[in-house]
């Protein structure tokens, strides 16, 4: 009797206490319009919800060379109205969210629907790895009056301060990428913040031969894509 007392112990024990946190749950919290701006070496990229239901998500991303880019008063929801001036790749992803299964890719670009099957899936990858909570002390330390190292929250052009951001990593899959087997870091609000809490706001690839960063510059709501395209396209098996 013992014995199955300690083998059912073992058993139940790796579940005990642990729990993943998969962007594509909380994609489900997305609201239309939310949007993020993210810096990688020398382009910007404009992440954005154009819609969503029940099984799906529409994400556009906007890409633009930091030279070329000029922002008006009316930022980045005036820019993505009049068209995004001199972006270089305008992509919808329809993504299913149960499954966070890439169902269709769209170039407004070249006005056509992508391969699927040969798509870049960064953003789905992303979506369904599993992270882990980090603690406070295992974060980077910094001198900051809150103790531990904390990205910065910039919201509609203003840096909060304050924001509290929850650290999590997991380890990208076996892909043969360039991202294959190396730890991610990631940033995000918690889940009752009134700042998206489904966008990194930081992501960082520990491993790389040059540690890979990704940071927001910006982040806001209410953003409206004036990119025409229905919602159809073949089906296939």
């Amino acid at each position: 009797m013992a014995k199955t007392l300690v083998f059912l112990f073992l058993l139940l024990l790796p579940f005990q206490g642990w729990s993943y946190l998969f962007l594509k749950d909380r994609m489900a919290n997305g609201r239309a319009g939310d949007y993020i701006v993210t810096a990688q070496k020398k382009m910007l990229t404009l992440w954005s919800i154009r819609e969503k239901d029940n099984q799906k998500v529409l994400i556009e991303e906007i890409s633009v060379p930091a030279q070329l880019l000029e922002l008006d008063e009316g930022g980045w929801k005036k820019w993505v109205k009049d068209g995004a001036p001199d972006h270089s790749t305008w992509l919808l992803y329809a993504i299913e969210l149960k499954t966070g299964k890439l169902q269709g890719l769209y170039s407004y670009t070249h006005k056509c629907w992508c391969d699927v099957d040969n798509a870049n899936n960064f953003l789905t990858t992303l979506m369904n790895l599993g992270f882990t909570e980090m603690p406070v002390n295992q974060r980077r330390r910094a001198r900051n009056r809150l103790g531990y190292w904390n990205p910065p929250v910039i919201f509609e052009g203003q840096e909060i301060p304050d924001v509290h951001l929850d650290h999590f990593e997991a380890r990208w899959p076996r892909d043969r990428s360039e991202l294959a087997e190396k730890w991610v870091d990631i940033y995000l609000p918690p889940v009752d913040s009134p700042y998206p809490s489904y966008f990194p706001y930081w992501l960082q690839v520990i491993g790389a031969l040059a540690e890979a960063k990704i940071r927001i510059v910006d982040s806001g709501a209410g953003l409206q894509s004036p990119a025409k395209i229905a919602w159809s396209k073949p089906q296939t098996q």
